[in-house]
Order: C-alpha cells, then sequence, then structure tokens
C-alpha cells in the first residue's frame, strides 16, 4: 500500500490550512483503505502461518507497519490533541506488524537454503525504513520516551548498516556471477 495519499493530506493541512477539510476528508478515506489492507494482510499472515510458506516472504510484508505509522502521522497532523490511547494502540500496532514481519522474513532466510544473488528481495531494504518511520511516529505523538525513541532509531541505524552491506555483498556477487 503506498502511502503518497498519506501524504497528501499533510502536505494539504501544512501548505494549505484554509482547506483543512479536505486533509479531514483524505484521512477518513485513508483510514477506510487502511483498514482493508490491514484485514487482507492480517487474513495473508494467518495463510502463511498456516500452510508454512515463508519461502517466498520478502520485505514487502514490512508495509502494514509503514501504512500504519502513517496513518498515526497524518492523524496526529490534522488533529493537534488526537488521544494519546489511539496513538498507543496504533503505535503497538505497528511495531507488532514490524515483529510478526521480520520473524517471517529471518525464518525464511534461516529455514530455507537460499542465494544472496537471486533470492535477496529489494523490498527488504524496507526492514530499516519500517523502523525509522515508527520512530518518526513516536516522536511526533510525544507520547513515547524520547530515550526509547533514540533506541528505535538506533537499531534502525544497525539494520540499515546490516541491510545495506549485504546489498553491497549481493551487488558484488551478481557482478561476478551474470
Amino acid at each position: 500500500m503506498g502511502c503518497w495519499h498519506i501524504y497528501l493530506g499533510i502536505l494539504f493541512y501544512k501548505q494549505f490550512p484554509n482547506w483543512g477539510f479536505i486533509s479531514i476528508i483524505i484521512a477518513f478515506i485513508n483510514i477506510v483503505l487502511w483498514l482493508i489492507y490491514i484485514g487482507i494482510s492480517i487474513k495473508t499472515f494467518i495463510e502463511i502461518t498456516r500452510t508454512k510458506s515463508f519461502q517466498n516472504v520478502h520485505g514487502i510484508l514490512l508495509l502494514t507497519t509503514v501504512s500504519t505509522q502513517s496513518i498515526v502521522l497524518l492523524l496526529n497532523t490534522i488533529s493537534e490533541e488526537f488521544p494519546d490511547i489511539i496513538n498507543l494502540s496504533l503505535l503497538f500496532l505497528g511495531f507488532g506488524f514490524y515483529l510478526v514481519c521480520v520473524f517471517f522474513i529471518l525464518f525464511r532466510y534461516i529455514k530455507n537454503t537460499w542465494s544472496i544473488e537471486r533470492d535477496w528481495n529489494n523490498t527488504n531494504c524496507i526492514l530499516h525504513g519500517a523502523l525509522s518511520i515508527s520512530g518518526v511516529a513516536c516522536f511526533i505523538t510525544g507520547i513515547i520516551s524520547i530515550d526509547i525513541i533514540r533506541w528505535i532509531w538506533r537499531a534502525a541505524l544497525i539494520i540499515f548498516i546490516v541491510v545495506e552491506a549485504i546489498e553491497l555483498l549481493r551487488l558484488f556477487r551478481r557482478i561476478k556471477q551474470f
């Protein structure tokens, strides 16, 4: 699920304050689309678990985290006093999606034989992006301690370094192989 429409809502709110109602309409549409997307995603997660079909999972699953945290960003942009309980619930849901997806991805690469040249997906780069946007969402809500946010961003940095090192290794191996 692309998040361009969420950022459109934020842009409208920030750049055209007199047209704030458009951001509210965009937010409502986004929440409906997000609920549909999350419903489909949860059914897919259940199916992956039930059939143990981890061999094809990759970073695209992490869009569940990105979309959830993007909703947090939008709602906290258009509403200065968005309820903490909803913020906290959405943040935890986003982190829950992150953990489930990381588990699926790690399980794939630990339990199956694979080749970095053929089996590492470009979408695995979302591993650090999803954690980074989670840190931003935590910061924007103002309900999470800055120390926790720093740990989230440190983890995102470490994951960024690891993923990009894998990408460099993949580059050299693909050049050599092909």
